[in-house]
């Protein structure tokens, strides 16, 4: 079994947005995997079963495709000997505070997975069956002509989808789906949780869950369910909304 970490931006001042990390947490998560004797692997390589030697693996995802992905995580990801997997939005490469193309090769490159987060990261569920199509097929082509390799994973964008998302993610030719939810992974599934390390994310919940404390993870999955309730109830564009008011509060 594997417990699958979410990062999104990581910078180098004080954190201000809520998915934002400081450069020196990062470094410590790293420095406290490695402590916890916890191997470290890519989704695909875990899904596949390479090189399982122990019980309980950490996978390390990042989401957008920030530059922090190649300036920060990846010369400390090296420096470790760690693999991670990097979901890329692709309307997001070469713009400003964004990956490179040749950034993201030269992750490639290195060992680093590419997956998928579409093409603009859209509400999937609010899209037509060839829009979602389009979203998820065209970011796959564009990110295997940059990178020369099979991009085999997608992870969806709001943690909102339903099962034809998940058909169509399929039929576009993926093999793993990630998610927002919050909990450990079994090795036979190819639809896998992921738990968001974001700024209020403290050193002692860190090590709670490189711990796998039932407790915990059981209070952040509740937690996750009455978020997903509030995006169906009001709309994930009022959700954010009234999470951003909720923050300031």
């Amino acid at each position: 079994m594997f417990i699958c970490l979410l990062f999104h931006r990581i910078v180098n001042s004080p954190t201000v947005r809520l998915r934002e990390v400081s450069k020196g947490f990062f470094e410590g998560s790293i420095k406290a995997i490695k402590k916890h004797s916890l191997p470290v692997n890519t989704l695909s390589n875990l899904w596949t079963g390479e090189k399982m030697e122990a019980v309980k693996y950490i996978s390390l995802t990042f989401d957008d495709g920030w530059e922090s992905d190649y300036t920060i995580a990846l010369p400390f990801l090296v420096e470790h000997d760690m693999k991670a997997t990097f979901f890329i939005v692709t309307d997001l490469i070469d713009r400003k505070n964004y990956l490179k193309e040749s950034w993201l090769r030269e992750m490639s490159n290195c060992g680093m997975e590419i997956g998928s987060h579409t093409v603009s990261h859209p509400n999937l569920t609010k899209l037509s069956k060839k829009e979602i199509y389009e979203e998820l097929y065209s970011s796959k082509c564009k990110l295997e002509d940059m990178t020369g390799n099979e991009i085999v994973s997608v992870a969806i964008p709001y943690g909102m989808y339903n099962s034809l998302i998940l058909n169509i993610a399929k039929e576009a030719g993926y093999k793993l789906i990630a998610t927002c939810c919050p909990w450990i992974n079994k090795m036979d599934s190819n639809e896998f949780f992921r738990i968001s390390i974001n700024t209020r994310t403290t050193v002692e919940d860190f090590n709670r869950l490189l711990s796998f404390s039932y407790s915990y993870l059981s209070k952040l999955y509740f937690s996750y369910l009455l978020r997903a309730f509030l995006k169906r109830s009001i709309g994930i564009e009022n959700y954010l909304r009234f999470r951003k008011w909720l923050i300031k509060v």
